[in-house]
Order: structure tokens, then sequence, then C-alpha cells
């Protein structure tokens, strides 16, 4: 029984002189808190549980998201390491043709050519010495440039595009008198090369003329 009567006695009737009775019914106040805690209670599971489903969601929504992009960076990535990447055999066979469409097979009838290993230090040093040329890296370029008379071929690009390679030398000359302005000219070549017939094939797509760039140095030490 969760209840109880009271009987209370009220007031005298100032009309009719009759008193009367008021019966009330008290409730047990703890059983009162556990019906508001209880009533809280299925309030707040019906939004926890709402409110899960709609995190839950969200996160699946996110984690798709996050999946497809990196998805699509993967393929993106295959895709360009398959058409564009050279291998470094590749890369060496095509730094042998454009030397020798270049200048030739007879460079070591005049003494082999300086050749910086800008951009192809993935060369064999012998092999070059065996086409004419003399490897040098950036200390031996640094010390050759200290000379009043240089001259050296350098790669200045190789890049590839949708299996077109194309390759960037420079033939330079540095003059450093000890009377009078130093100067330079470069003879610059640029080849596409294409892969055919199991071999790298290659041909000269622009020569620019001699290009002479006198410096402002008016005198130079020995």
């Amino acid at each position: 029984m969760g209840h109880r009567l009271a009987r209370e006695v009220g007031p005298t009737n100032r009309w009719t002189g009759a008193t009367g009775s008021v019966f009330r019914i008290i409730r047990d106040p703890a059983k009162l808190l556990g019906n508001a805690v209880a009533r809280s209670t299925q309030t707040l599971g019906f939004f926890s549980v709402e409110m899960k489903t709609k995190t839950i969601a969200r996160c699946f929504g996110i984690s798709c998201f996050a999946f497809t992009i990196m998805c699509s960076a993967l393929v993106g990535h295959a895709q360009q390491t398959s058409g564009h990447a050279l291998s470094d055999r590749d890369k060496a066979e095509i730094v042998e043709s454009a030397l020798q469409l270049a200048f030739g097979d007879s460079r070591l009838k005049f003494g082999r050519t300086n050749l910086s290993s800008e951009n192809v230090e993935f060369v064999n040093a012998s092999r070059m010495s065996q086409l004419g040329f003399a490897l040098l890296d950036a200390r031996d370029m640094q010390n050759l440039k200290a000379s009043q008379f240089v001259d050296y071929v350098v790669f200045r690009r190789i890049v590839s595009t949708d299996g077109v390679v194309m390759v960037i030398l420079s033939q330079v000359t540095e003059r450093r008198p000890c009377f009078g302005r130093a100067s330079s000219t470069q003879r610059t070549l640029t080849y596409e090369f294409r892969r055919g017939a199991g071999e790298w094939i290659g041909q000269l797509v622009h020569r620019p003329a001699f290009q002479l760039s006198p410096k402002r140095t008016l005198f130079t030490g020995p």
C-alpha cells in the first residue's frame, strides 16, 4: 500500500454550525521520488539511443569518405608511377644516348669532356669515361670553376611525361681572364626520347643559337 488516508477535522460552518471532515490521500514520498526518477530515466534513455544512432551514422559516413579519398590517392599514385617513373637503368641509357646524339662518338680524340653529375648522379663514372666524359661531383665542379678557363656539360632537366622523356643539356664555356671582363657561353639542346623496339630512341627538338653572357667583372686576379 503506497499511500494512507488521513482524516482532518475541518472548521465549523458559520451558517449551519456543522463541522466537516476533509479526507486527503498522503502518498509515500519515497515512491513519489522513485516514479519521478523512472520517468526521467526513460526520457534520457530515449535521447541516449537516438544520439548514439546519429553518432554511429556520422562516424560511418566520415570513415567511408576518408576511405574513398585514400583509394583515389592510391590509384592515382599507381597510375603516375606506372606511367612516368623511370628506372636508373632507363635514365642511364637515355643519358648515354643524349650525349652521343649531341657530341658523337669521337670525344676521345679530343680528350675527355667534363660532365657535371648534377641531375645524373645515377650514371656510372667508368661508363662515362668510355664515352669520353669525366664525371665530376659537386666538389670537383667547384674546384673546376675556380679556373680561368672552364668547359663542361650539364644536364638541366630529365622529365618523363606520358611515355615521352624530355632531356635538356647544355655545353658551357666560361672565361675569366686576368684582365678584361669574364664571359660565358652555352649551347643548350633539347631532346625527346620514346621507347621503341626495346631501346630508347631520341630526336632533337630544339637547338638554340650560342648564348653569350658577359659578366660585369673587370678584373680577376690569378
